[in-house]
């Protein structure tokens, strides 16, 4: 079988230490754009190879290589809409939340954002709308609702079988949830960091609002206060991955 450049990439995620394959990367995004549309077949044979290789491997290197790598998948719309695979890309981000590795919980964060991006997208945008049907964008929308749902009650779920080793600070109280960033507790930082990357702007609430699970959408004042964190929490930008303590 003839190979292709993208087997170049899927055969350096596997060799390359993580400075080289940053410089790798940099190369497929002058090849391809930073965010890339392959067609239907190049991004099923990168999404399958970066699983295989994160699956397959205990070595955080590589496995954090792989999800660097799998990013670029989320913004080819053909394969996020084809059989759903955006909810594979889900369950991979799934397995990074309880790495104890900080490199691949921060990989896994950057993959998130990109997903829900293209989620947007697929949801929102007018031109694919109509090569979209209403019930593929309706079964989008009611997944991102039920990714959110996860995570809320993933940090629930943590905070009370974990209550004993989780310090005071790291506590919701009547001032509300810390911010990802400020929580010292790794994993609830990453399940933090997770909400807060989805909970950007007003989309997500309106989301909770058409599918009943707030009652009624926020007051002007309130819609006006997420734009303006919208603006000054911006999103993760491509590979500024800051390296968390492992």
């Amino acid at each position: 079988m003839m190979k292709t450049q993208l087997d170049y990439y899927i055969a350096a995620c596997e060799t390359e230490d993580m400075k080289t394959f940053s410089n790798t990367m940099k190369k497929l995004e002058k090849e391809y754009g930073i965010y890339p549309h392959f067609s239907l077949k190049d991004a099923e044979s990168l999404f399958n190879n970066c699983w295989r290789i994160f699956k397959q491997n205990n070595n955080p290197i590589k496995q954090y290589n792989a999800l660097r790598l799998v990013k670029y998948v989320t913004t080819s719309d053909e394969f996020m809409k084809t059989n759903n695979n955006y909810q594979k890309i889900w369950e991979f981000f799934k397995n990074t939340i309880f790495h104890e590795n900080g490199n691949v919980r921060n990989a896994g964060i950057h993959l998130l954002s990109r997903l829900y991006f293209e989620m947007t997208i697929l949801s929102e945008s007018s031109l694919l709308r109509k090569k979209i049907p209403e019930n593929e964008i309706e079964d989008c929308q009611k997944f991102v609702v039920d990714m959110f749902l996860y995570l809320e009650k993933l940090e629930r779920d943590y905070t009370a079988a974990n209550i004993n080793i989780i310090s005071k600070g790291d506590l919701e109280d009547e001032s509300g949830r810390p911010w990802g960033g400020d929580t010292k507790n790794k994993q609830l930082r990453t399940i933090r960091r997770a909400i807060e990357e989805m909970d950007r702007g007003t989309w997500l609430r309106k989301l909770l609002v058409k599918y009943e699970i707030i009652d009624k959408e926020k007051t002007e004042e309130e819609l006006k206060w997420d734009e303006f964190l919208n603006v000054m929490l911006k999103p993760i930008l491509p590979d500024k991955e800051k390296s968390e303590n492992i």
